[in-house]
């Protein structure tokens, strides 16, 4: 499903769900589900079900990870047309702090390897 770089000429390759695979562990349905929410904040997981063409259970799982991993914040609403009980709305953290988020973990990454590239190739 993703690509696997054989070259660093394959970098020149890669899209924004290779590299939300590979840093974030998301999934394409998690990854649709995010980058849906920070073009579209301000929705019910009804509607980005709907939106999306996925069932509920599958964007309340995406919701959970994307929470987890501070992409989003989920903000609870008290509509007025119901009676009574709340509904969770969910919008993307701001693009300055997930740029900054996301390039530190593009950091950490390079950091790893680079540790074990010298751990097997040390003199």
């Amino acid at each position: 499903m993703y690509k696997l770089l054989s070259t660093t000429a394959d970098v020149d390759g890669l899209s924004t769900k290779d590299l939300f695979n590979c840093l974030l562990g998301l999934n394409e349905n998690e990854i649709d589900i995010f980058k849906h929410v920070l073009d579209h904040g301000g929705e019910t997981c009804n509607v980005i079900g709907a939106e999306l063409g996925k069932s509920r259970s599958t964007v309340q799982r995406a919701m959970q990870k994307l929470l987890n991993l501070r992409l989003i914040e989920r903000e609870q609403e008290f509509p007025e047309q119901k009676q009574r009980g709340y509904v969770y709305v969910y919008h993307a953290r701001p693009r300055e702090h997930l740029r900054r988020y996301l390039f530190s973990l593009v950091d950490e990454a390079k950091n790893r390897m680079v540790a074990i590239l010298e751990r097997e190739f040390s003199l």
